[in-house]
């Protein structure tokens, strides 16, 4: 369990009551010689893992005989603590002490190599060890680098947790026109509370009024959401995800201004906080590492339905691990998810392989005007709302199109414009290079977004708009090229 400085206090305080029991109350034999060596308290103190040690060849009675002495001790922890519950006691052997004596039996017999001269990172000084070193100091720079960020969340986490726990009724929305990330996050979240304190209203809600797009249907609770505009209740809890501007929350936002509390879990950044608390980490892949994040600082596993909203979230998020936020985090996310249960192939399949007739036919329009400027810097497309007639088709048969000009060599840069029955056009804007931040270009037409992905919403005939996306593009590049194009 992630362990806060709360938490610790309570740990010291519980191990102490758990020592005094076993030594005082509880007559079996098997726990003679136990000793409690320590203890983890989840957040809301639910749950108490307590640690124990006691001779290698008696663990199996020792279990037995906790296990069995389990109830009581229990029952005598809660008449002596002045917590409100009483937490559920996980009894672990600790070996810590059994490592300790194996390694110095080890080092009795020393090896020859120890003798060699080595550097502060311990690898011998030979040429042939440089690569090795580096990595060494790669890898121990990655971990503090996590560590760090992971600990700056935790403040928030705390806040978020107690207003969970304080709140009978909670609704949580992701951004309007949800993608991947919004819906996963969204669901992921919802699901995970509703696991942890099952007695709560937990409610789920789309920003605008659509139904779930078709590719995320299959997503489990995918069929629970509400639109938010149908949404009577006043919630004790609105939880914002995915959403870096109140604008951007559309029908949510009068949920929001409803709710006795608020807050938001993002990786947007924003020097606007538009919620009392607020979880965010730029520098992550997708809102669902911040939620994957949550749940392991609470101590609690993932289960497969968690597991697959959270993969689903971070495949889109990252263009299949395409894009440049695919960092080593997500790889890691991914990894907890499939050990989970989650099926990357199932997700892939539903999202990446799932086309309607229409959607292909806006793919073959979108390719027949794909565009590139003099320079072979930016390329750029784009669907009306008449085609969108023509074809029998939705918005969400737009969704992927900018993937498909995305895939053009040579370019830095690539913009997809989408036309509303309102004459309203969605601009979306990539990055096909680490130095072009899009999200500065998507910011001067009151957009945002992130460096290598970013959009905007502007009212003007699609031909001026293209034509004045692709000059402010085309200006940025030219602000922030590399002299020698060796970062291209």
């Amino acid at each position: 369990m992630k362990q806060n400085q709360t938490t610790r206090r309570l740990a010291e305080e519980a191990r102490e009551k758990i020592s005094t029991i076993l030594l005082n109350e509880i007559s079996d034999p098997r726990l003679m010689l136990v000793t409690v060596t320590g203890c983890e308290v989840a957040v809301d103190r639910s749950v108490c893992r307590v640690y124990v040690s006691a001779s290698p060849e008696s663990y199996d009675e020792v279990m037995a005989g906790l296990e069995s002495a389990k109830g009581r001790i229990r029952s005598l922890l809660g008449r002596s603590l002045t917590w409100r519950v009483t937490p559920e006691l996980i009894f672990e052997i600790d070996t810590t002490t059994d490592e300790a004596m194996r390694i110095a039996e080890a080092l009795k017999v020393v090896p020859p190599t120890l003798s060699v001269p080595k550097d502060e990172f311990g690898y011998p000084l030979e040429q042939e060890k440089t690569t090795l070193k580096t990595s060494k100091q790669a890898r121990y720079s990655f971990r503090m680098s996590v560590e760090a960020k992971i600990k700056a969340l935790e403040p928030g986490f705390d806040e978020l947790t107690q207003a969970i726990i304080d709140a009978g009724r909670i609704a949580l929305s992701g951004h309007t026109d949800p993608d991947g990330d919004a819906l996963g996050s969204v669901l992921a979240l919802a699901l995970f509370i509703q696991k942890t304190w099952p007695h709560k209203q937990v409610d789920v809600l789309l920003a605008n009024k659509r139904p779930v797009p078709r590719i995320y249907a299959f997503l489990p609770e995918a069929g629970s959401f509400i639109n938010a505009a149908d949404y009577s209740f006043d919630p004790d809890l609105f939880i914002a995800l995915d959403t870096p501007t109140l604008e951007r929350l559309r029908d949510s936002a009068e949920v929001l201004e409803r709710a006795s509390m608020t807050a938001a879990i993002d990786h947007h950044a924003t020097s606007m906080p538009f919620t009392r608390v607020y979880c965010c980490e730029p520098g992550a892949a997708s809102t669902a590492d911040i939620v994957y994040e949550y749940i392991r600082y609470f101590g609690a596993p993932l289960d497969a339905d968690i597991a697959t909203c959270l993969l689903c979230a971070v495949i889109t998020d990252t263009g299949r691990f395409q894009y440049q936020n695919a960092n080593a985090h997500a790889y890691a996310l991914a990894s907890a998810c499939v050990t989970a249960g989650a099926q990357a192939s199932y997700i892939c399949t539903q999202v990446y392989q799932n086309d309607t007739l229409a959607s292909l036919q806006l793919k073959a329009a979108t390719l027949q005007r794909l565009t590139v400027n003099a320079d072979h810097t930016v390329s750029w497309s784009y669907v009306t709302h008449d085609d969108l007639v023509q074809y029998g088709a939705t918005d969400e048969d737009c969704e992927g199109l900018i993937d498909e000009i995305r895939v053009l060599g040579g370019v830095d840069a690539c913009v997809f414009m989408r036309e509303k029955h309102s004459g309203e056009i969605r601009a979306n804007l990539r990055s096909k290079v680490d130095w072009l931040d899009v999200a500065a270009v998507a910011q001067q037409f009151n957009g945002g977004g992130h460096k290598a992905a970013a959009g905007f919403t502007c009212y003007l005939p699609m031909a001026e708009a293209c034509e004045t996306v692709v000059r402010a593009i085309e200006a940025q590049i030219a602000k922030q090229k590399p002299k020698d194009n060796a970062l291209g």
